[in-house]
């Protein structure tokens, strides 16, 4: 089932007797809203897939989005009044049986991907925000800003991924693609800058290069030092937009404490202990960052992982669990 912990008080309670976050296929998470009261759960209906919401003051449950079509990836803006989701009810307005020229899966495949939708929480109106179709879970780059994807990046003979941003003030979704760049579009790990002008990525394409573009989709700096294999980067940027940090990802970490400085991306610390950093995120206040580190000796690495802190440029860096026994894993930081 899906618990709720109250970590003041040490007490749970379980909310749903949902087996998994696989619900008809797509792995969709749990996702809280900005205060913490809601909880926004995608969960199978009769057909398809709604999103539900748990409200942790009432203890009672809410229908968000239950419509008919598959309804999946549901993601809080930063200040709670928008709810981007994915739905496919562009191509499938209901798969209700009861209702007239509803989809028919016998005939049909079961959707895993879909448009980005976004939500106002307030007056529950919903707008489409682009026409591509998307598989990834969109994410919000600040209260105004969300990005996205589309394409297919795991189809082995034609494998795409392009880059595209919405602006809230008109919810319209813009394709930010890499002047110069080939036709075909392979853009991967992407992260935006808090302000919503700058991304890092890699371009996976006929070359393997790390990128930073503007929205205009000129190229501002490429990394040439740092190279990470396909699906293999993980960037930060701190709060304030003038710092970057980079590492690797899922067991893919050739380098050890990277950080820039944003006004012409140099590097300001190159650390070697410890010599491999993983999934590097800053605080949201900014002045530290955690991520995992493979230990060292002074000859070799020895394998063990542990939880890593430093400065917000990269200095001072001390393992946080060094003393407990087994292998560790970053999970992200708790609070503001």
């Amino acid at each position: 089932g899906l618990y709720i912990l109250d970590v003041v008080i040490g007490l749970s309670g379980r909310i749903t007797t949902l087996p998994s976050p696989a619900q008809r296929g797509i792995v969709s998470q749990p996702a809280w809203s900005p205060d913490g009261r809601f909880l926004a759960v995608t969960l199978e209906t009769g057909y398809g897939l709604g999103i539900f919401i748990f409200d942790t003051q009432q203890s009672t449950w809410a229908a968000l989005v239950n419509d008919g079509p598959f309804n999946f990836h549901p993601v809080w803006s930063p200040d709670g009044r928008h709810v981007a989701f994915i739905s496919d009810r562009a191509t499938c307005p209901t798969w209700v049986a009861s209702v007239p020229n509803a989809c028919n899966p016998d005939t049909m495949p079961t959707p895993i991907s879909g448009q980005v939708y976004v939500l106002e929480f307030a007056t529950n109106n919903i707008t489409q925000i682009s026409p591509a179709v998307v598989s990834d879970a969109p994410y919000w780059v600040n209260n105004e800003t969300l990005a996205f994807a589309s394409g297919d990046s795991f189809d082995l003979l034609n494998p795409t991924r392009s880059l595209w941003i919405a602006d809230m003030r008109d919810k319209v979704g813009r394709e930010v693609r890499l002047q110069n760049g080939a036709d075909r579009q392979l853009n991967l790990s992407d992260r935006w800058s808090p302000d919503g002008n700058l991304v890092i990525f890699q371009s996976a394409g006929t070359t393997n290069e790390t990128i930073i573009m503007n929205r205009n989709g000129e190229r501002i700096a490429t990394l040439d030092d740092l190279t990470f294999v396909r699906f293999g980067m993980s960037a930060s940027w701190s709060p304030d937009g003038t710092r970057l940090a980079i590492g690797g990802k899922g067991g893919q970490c050739t380098y050890g404490v990277r950080v820039l400085e944003t006004t012409n991306f140099t590097i300001v610390a190159s650390g070697s202990n410890p010599r491999a950093v993983c999934d590097p995120t800053y605080a949201p206040n900014g002045a530290r960052i955690a991520f995992l580190g493979i230990r060292t000796t002074s000859t070799s690495a020895d394998g063990r992982a542990d939880v890593y802190s430093s400065t917000r440029d990269g200095f001072e860096t001390q393992s946080l669990t060094g003393d407990l026994r087994g292998q560790t894993r970053f999970i992200g930081w708790v609070g503001r």
